[in-house]
């Protein structure tokens, strides 16, 4: 059966399809990328005079994909990709990369190597988009290709990385308390009475619940939804706050420091990415090249500032 011959089966009008089908509706999908929710429903009546069949339905006030709608997503998100793969090689220029990781991985790890990033010359024409999925949406986005690389913490307890995906291991880390220093030789410890910023809950393990076990007393004066809130505050210097250790990054040595209590010394986690094989076939180009700057980057950074440690007057509370 031959295709019609109609210019509605656009580039263009099947990544509106696709973003419609990733943002959960078509306002969505336009207040994502900014543009008039009629300028995608146009695209999307196009695709459908050409295909025949129906690919939204309103659910409420709320236009969304049909079964057939989502099937054609699946199958031209390869597509596409392999087609951005095929220009990035031709234009030999990388093109957007969608990098997924949670808020502490881009405010500590990721924000402070942009600049370089986008003073690589091999970069000059790349724009980043950056997303804090849940892990499990990362997970399966990265399966999707909706992502091109995820980043995240693997903690104890937490569920394996599937097993259709590759992933490599950056750096290892522990969690301490860091605090800013309130005497000229930096020597403060952290002490039970201490107002604390904590996160709330950390992948099934309550920090509260962990000095409990070691006769520790916490004193949680603020409960945070993530690490990079309990990094502000501690920022501004009125709490000490439980961090991954990769959170002296961004402190100044001369005025914080970091104390690992012992209900702390065994709770360890590593940062790991993680990978769509097929995307490395389909984009050879671009994603290998980005995944290998990625990780030199973050692996010289921890290791510098790992390397002021000292600096830090990281101690050991009995």
């Amino acid at each position: 059966m031959d295709l019609p011959d109609y210019d509605g089966l656009s580039f263009t009008n099947l990544r509106s399809l696709i973003e419609v089908h990733d943002a959960g509706s078509i306002a969505a999908a336009a207040a994502r990328r900014r543009r008039s929710p009629d300028r995608i429903s146009k695209q999307i009546k196009a695709l459908e005079r050409y295909f025949g069949c129906t690919l939204t339905i309103r659910v409420g006030k709320k236009g969304r994909l049909t079964s057939q709608g989502e099937e054609l997503v699946r199958i031209m998100r390869p597509q596409l990709k392999a087609l951005e793969g095929f220009v990035e090689r031709v234009r030999e220029g990388l093109g957007q990369i969608t990098i997924a990781a949670g808020d502490s991985i881009i405010h500590l790890l990721l924000a402070p190597i942009i600049r370089e990033l986008q003073e690589d010359p091999r970069f000059k024409n790349t724009v980043l988009n950056l997303v804090d999925p849940s892990r499990l949406e990362l997970f399966q986005s990265v399966s999707d290709l909706k992502v091109d690389i995820g980043i995240f913490r693997q903690d104890p307890g937490n569920e394996p990385v599937p097993r259709s995906l590759e992933y490599k291991t950056i750096i290892e880390y522990s969690y301490k308390v860091f605090t800013r220093s309130r005497n000229p030789d930096g020597k403060t410890q952290f002490s039970d009475d201490a107002p604390l910023a904590c996160k709330m809950y950390h992948w099934g393990v309550d920090f509260t619940r962990l000095a409990s076990a070691a006769n520790a007393q916490m004193h949680v004066k603020v409960w945070c939804a993530n690490f990079a809130q309990v990094y502000r505050l501690v920022q501004m210097g009125d709490y000490a706050g439980i961090l991954p250790d990769f959170a002296m990054i961004g402190l100044d040595s001369d005025n914080y420091v970091a104390t690992q209590p012992a209900f702390l010394k065994e709770y360890k986690g590593e940062i790991l990415m993680v990978w769509n094989p097929a995307l490395m076939r389909i984009r050879q180009t671009s994603i290998p090249i980005m995944r290998d700057f990625l990780i030199e980057k973050i692996v010289s950074i921890a290791t510098r500032k790992r390397k002021c440690a000292a600096d830090l007057k990281v101690s050991k509370s009995k």
